[in-house]
């Protein structure tokens, strides 16, 4: 990914050479390719190139209009390039050597604040308008890109990660615990566009900021997740039709012009098979290859969650399909732990080196732009959306009925099983339901999955945090569906956009895609779940791309860990270390109960059971790595450190 940064001063002082290279040397590894910087009086704007596109060949930022004195920098891939230079009045010879941002700012030449509106595509941009005086931020629909920024009462600054603001900045950031708590208590009622750092935010995805000379600020949202009109009230047919067409257009754009080889984080599911199936047929007007990446057991020693079986189907199914395994030996949570602290910020996920290893086995490879099949689940292809019991509630009585009985034959589930399953369970009070759950999974019955100390807890919940949630969680899947892609248009930056940028590359989502999403939210509920299962559509539209075993594959995921109970018993003696150190050394007993995370990871044997990525073994793991982090922030972040 390239990268953007700048500064707007409002206290009278020019902005120098020395504070754009304060913000720009944090993140340096976004320019493998150049970068530039253009400053006056008491703005400046930088930009860090990686070519990633046929068209970056063209590209130098920042980039000026010297007649309205306008100057733009992005980090963007735009997929409607045709339909912009339509608009735009260029010819096909003029636009074969334009890059994405030279159209950007012709856009905004052209539209103003309304430029976002016409870009379809993965954006982030810094604008300075000098007829007005204002800088603009804007990001694109569902955030693929991001933009941190901190303001004062001296300046403003921005920049695409959240560590070359801190590096700048004159006090450095301190770590701001109630919203770090509310992340533990997977609590969403904060603002997840603000970072755990005091005084950095991001700007939300879909939305356009607007900052002026004088430091005052405002930021409208220009799109929100809709149902696009022209899917609405469709047939089947329609919807088999789009589904294909859409997505795999989706697809296209993210490969097509890719000036390295394109790759794919491969979990051998629905959402990354489809997208290896798509992919390679875009590439194989090209005669390339997508390298694919899959995180699997050793050969021979398959288990439960095992992404192999399904991963070697796809490769036998789909030709140039270049798959590429890891198997994980001699690596456990630990590894590379302060690098990702530093690059990725305090995830707490007990499976993020795992990532790590895909991520250099693609870098090995030459991947420029990497796809992941993360937002599947919540877009085109939900899986355990309540289907049944939603049909019947809607009072579509045989619907429900045929429907019911053909999930029975299709999964072999007894009735009884799967009356409790599908309709009792779903109707219990959340206050009934959820001890059930959590003594099954090994955790107490109430109280945070996450173990935390008392003192700390009492903190958040008088602060408003992890308040529990009362009655049963009924939604259509649209609406469900809605609320998921409202909270991730509030996220910083979705996962493993920094591990690619450190690795030379770009991290894209096509299920994230505006026109993805606004056919999923189109879709009727009985296309998504049909014949006595879900992902109906998928195993339609995709009966030609996908293996023929998908048509009657389950619903569960692969793990991206199958072997976790294994690792943490491989990682015991460096986990009993630095618990012993922990509560020797007081500071983390602050926060989390040491001595219950101790129990919780070893005085069981807890294995991860499939479907069950929230059970004892793994929050303990997580809550370990949350209190590596706080202490490495702490003590990194600190004056004087160096790493800022």
């Amino acid at each position: 990914m390239s990268a953007i940064y700048g500064l707007l001063r409002f206290d009278g002082r020019s902005v120098t050479d020395r504070d754009l290279s304060l913000l720009s040397r944090p993140i340096a590894h976004r320019g493998p390719d150049g970068g530039a910087v253009w400053r006056t009086d008491s703005v400046g704007i930088g930009h860090l190139l990686n070519r990633i596109t046929f068209e970056d060949d063209y590209d130098a930022q920042p980039m000026r209009d010297y007649a309205s004195g306008v100057v733009m920098a992005a980090d963007l891939r735009l997929d409607n390039r045709e339909n912009l230079a339509d608009s735009l009045t260029l010819d096909a010879a003029a636009l074969s050597r334009l890059p994405d941002s030279a159209l950007l700012l012709r856009a905004y030449l052209k539209w103003g604040e309304g430029f976002a509106e016409h870009l379809l595509g993965d954006f982030v941009c810094a604008i300075w308008d000098g007829r007005s005086q204002k800088l603009m931020l804007a990001r694109d629909h569902l955030g693929q890109r991001s933009v941190a920024y901190m303001r004062n009462e001296n300046y403003f600054v921005f920049a695409s990660e959240p560590r070359a603001i801190a590096a700048y900045a004159d006090v450095p950031p301190q770590l701001d615990m109630t919203r770090y708590g509310a992340r533990l208590l997977f609590d969403r009622s904060l603002r997840r566009s603000d970072s755990d750092a005091t005084g950095i935010a991001s700007l939300e995805a879909g939305s356009l900021m607007v900052v002026n000379a004088a430091g005052e600020s405002s930021v409208r949202r220009y799109w929100t997740p809709q149902p696009a009109p022209e899917h609405l009230d469709r047939d089947e047919a329609y919807y088999v039709a789009a589904y294909r067409r859409v997505l795999g257009e989706a697809v296209a754009c993210r490969v097509r012009r890719a000036r390295r080889s394109p790759g794919l984080l491969l979990g051998g599911g629905f959402d990354s098979g489809a997208i290896a199936g798509l992919a390679c047929r875009a590439l194989a007007e090209q005669g390339r290859k997508l390298v694919a990446v899959s995180s699997v057991m050793p050969e021979g020693a398959s288990m439960p969650g095992d992404a192999r079986p399904w991963v070697e189907r796809l490769a036998h199914h789909i030709p140039n399909l270049d798959v590429r395994y890891i198997t994980r030996e001699g690596a456990d949570i630990f590894t590379g732990l302060t690098n990702d602290f530093v690059e990725g910020g305090g995830s707490g996920s007990p499976s993020r080196f795992a990532n790590r290893l895909l991520y250099e086995q693609l870098k090995a490879a030459g991947v420029g732009v990497v796809m992941d099949g993360n937002a599947g689940d919540y877009t085109l292809n939900p899986r355990r959306h309540r289907a049944l019991l939603l049909f019947l509630l809607s009072g579509r009585w045989r619907l429900f009925q045929r429907e019911f009985r053909a999930h029975r034959a299709a999964t072999g589930i007894p009735y009884s099983k799967l009356v409790l399953r599908e309709l009792v369970h779903p109707l219990m009070p959340r206050m009934l339901r959820q001890p059930v759950d959590r003594v099954r999974r090994g955790l107490a019955p109430f109280g945070p999955a996450v173990p935390l100390a008392r003192g700390f807890l009492a903190e958040l919940r008088a602060a408003g945090l992890g308040r529990a949630v009362r009655g049963p969680s009924l939604r259509t899947r649209r609406a469900a569906m809605q609320s998921v892609l409202e909270r991730t248009q509030l996220a910083t930056s979705i996962g493993g956009t920094g591990r690619a940028a450190v690795n030379g590359m770009e991290l894209t989502l096509p299920y994230l895609d505006k026109r993805v999403v606004e056919l999923a939210l189109a879709i009727p509920d009985e296309l998504m779940f049909k014949n006595g299962r879900d992902r109906y559509l998928a195993r339609r539209a995709l009966a030609d791309v996908l293996p023929a075993e998908f048509r009657t594959r389950g619903s569960a995921n692969d793990e991206l860990v199958p072997d976790f109970a294994a690792m943490i018993t491989r990682a015991k003696p460096q986990i009993l270390a630095e618990l012993d150190r922990m509560e020797g050394e007081g500071r983390m007993g602050r926060y989390f109960d040491l001595p219950r995370i101790r129990r919780m990871l070893l005085a069981r044997d807890t294995p991860i059971r499939r479907g069950r990525t929230r059970d004892a073994l793994e929050h303990a793991a997580r809550a370990l790595l949350h209190a590596r982090y706080i202490e490495w922030f702490t003590r990194d972040n600190a004056p004087g450190s160096g790493l800022r």
